[in-house]
């Protein structure tokens, strides 16, 4: 998700001097509500559909065992 990281016109990552972090051209919230949604979090939470998967996969290991 380094997207939203600035960039120089070649294309490397603009790392300030000062402090040795790299710079962002969106705020920390907007990087964190787009990778929930990328996620596919709604409202905090996961979907019904990723609840189901987790339970199925923890089931699997539970009968592996």
């Amino acid at each position: 998700m380094n997207s939203f990281q600035t960039q120089t016109k070649t294309g490397k990552p603009v790392i300030n001097r000062q402090n040795k972090l790299p710079e962002f051209n969106r705020s920390v919230h907007h990087r964190i509500n787009a990778i929930r949604k990328e996620l596919g979090y709604v409202n905090n939470k996961p979907d019904h559909d990723q609840i189901w998967a987790s339970i199925c996969t923890g089931v699997s290991i539970i009968l592996t065992s």
